[in-house]
């Protein structure tokens, strides 16, 4: 597909000779949260709505089916991420995450299959959930790891920093090796002191919208 490969992943244009930035064309439109401030890239192609009226849930859809959530879910003043990992995420284990920098600088966690990540900010925790529009494939693997990559706090870097050029050689095996099939089931569970569901992010405001699979319950 037009967004399979390395490049994509670093930020850069896949129909361009590295290190040709991604942001400066058009294959991406940067979303900016209005009430956190955060920003993100997506497909130009995808759409992007807020599911409720406080911006703490956004989808970006893929024609497939297939969107990817990005939540906001409120910390304790001065809370670790571990702390809020524990108090928050139930039926995952913390030794799941990997804790990394993206393309921004921004420090995240990861879940190993790279499906979801989280980002703590001063007073909330963003999560960006996969959830795949057919259960046994992931199409947009690459997606995700270009919006984990590009995902940046308001107060964090706005220009993208200078990257390494992508070696050509890896563009084929890349494209191989992310279209294989993979089943995945989000087993995450988040509290959250207003919203309780089940198997889904969906709070009960949101009841007329399908989302991913990281459930939020009550205290």
């Amino acid at each position: 597909g037009y967004f399979d490969g390395q490049e994509v992943r670093n930020l850069y244009h896949p129909d361009q000779q590295a290190p040709a930035p991604l942001p400066d064309s058009d294959v991406v439109e940067e979303y900016i949260s209005p009430q956190f401030g955060y920003r993100v890239f997506y497909p130009s192609q995808w759409e992007s709505a807020s599911v409720n009226t406080d911006g703490r849930a956004v989808l970006f859809n893929a024609i497939t089916g297939d969107y990817i959530l990005v939540r906001a879910v409120e910390k304790e003043p001065n809370e670790s991420f571990n702390e809020w990992f524990t108090r928050k995420i139930e039926d995952q284990s913390r030794t799941e995450l990997t804790e990394f920098e993206n393309k921004y600088n921004v420090t995240g966690y990861r879940r190993d299959d790279d499906l979801v990540a989280y980002f703590p900010g001063e007073e909330d925790v963003y999560i960006l959930i996969y959830n795949p529009g057919v259960q046994d494939q992931i199409p947009y693997r690459e997606i995700m790891k270009m919006m984990v990559q590009s995902f940046r706090l308001e107060d964090s870097l706005q220009v993208l920093p200078r990257q390494n050029v992508v070696p050509q050689s890896n563009r084929q095996t890349t494209q191989t090796t992310t279209t294989q099939a993979t089943t995945t089931e989000e087993t995450a569970t988040t509290t959250d002191n207003q919203n309780t569901t089940t198997q889904t992010v969906t709070t009960t405001e949101e009841q007329t919208t399908t989302t991913p699979t990281t459930t939020v319950t009550s205290s």
